[in-house]
């Protein structure tokens, strides 16, 4: 119980946020060093010390943290060291290993760069779709409103026609006779000889 007691007592200490470096990786300030030195044989530990010191805001152990970070890029490739071993000597920027790393961060970009393109075109293609169907849905509801609005004045129209639509009684045919063929032709006037004509005037004599 007392050890519970005494931990209780013990307030844990509140955790301290590092504050941010005010100055790049070391990786790239020595590479930024030997690249400015610009010496052929390789620039020496004490010349890349002095390059990052005067050019950037670093701490009193950056002679410490040049050597560790000198020793680490040796390993991975990233420095070639002529002359000397460990973090004595000088050392060159592997262009090999800086040239691979380029080409990776291309191809890399590359494909980042086509891959949003794909993305886009794949939303631009989604984006037409989807407005092409809303408008299709669109000009069904319309022509549906439109076709029943439609049906019930077709159906008034009907109704109205069929009540002022009276059937009149039909007309009886009046048949008129055609008279007779007899009766029509009409006899020709009989014409009387010269000779009983003579006759009747000398009697009158």
């Amino acid at each position: 119980m007392a050890s519970q007691s005494a931990k209780s007592k013990v307030a844990k200490k509140p955790k301290v946020a590092k504050t941010p470096a005010q100055h790049p990786p070391y990786g790239i300030m020595i590479k930024a060093a030997i690249a400015a030195l610009k010496d052929r044989k390789g620039a020496s530990k004490q010349a890349i010390v002095k390059y990052v010191s005067a050019k950037y805001k670093v701490g009193t152990n950056c002679n410490k943290q040049v050597n560790l970070q000198l020793k680490r890029m040796v390993q991975n490739k990233a420095l070639t060291q002529p002359t000397g071993s460990g973090a004595s000597g000088r050392f060159k920027i592997n262009k090999a290993t800086e040239d691979a790393k380029a080409k990776k961060a291309a191809a890399l970009a590359k494909k980042k760069a086509a891959a949003a393109a794909t993305k886009k075109k794949a939303a631009a293609v989604k984006q037409k779709v989807s407005v092409a169907k809303k408008t299709a849905a669109a000009k069904k509801k319309t022509a549906a409103k439109r076709k029943k609005s439609a049906s019930p004045k077709k159906a008034a129209k009907k109704q109205t026609t069929k009540k002022t639509v009276t059937k009149k009684p039909a007309a009886k045919k009046s048949v008129k006779k055609s008279p007779s063929k007899k009766s029509s032709a009409k006899k020709p006037a009989s014409k009387k000889s010269p000779k009983k004509s003579v006759k009747k005037a000398a009697k009158k004599k």
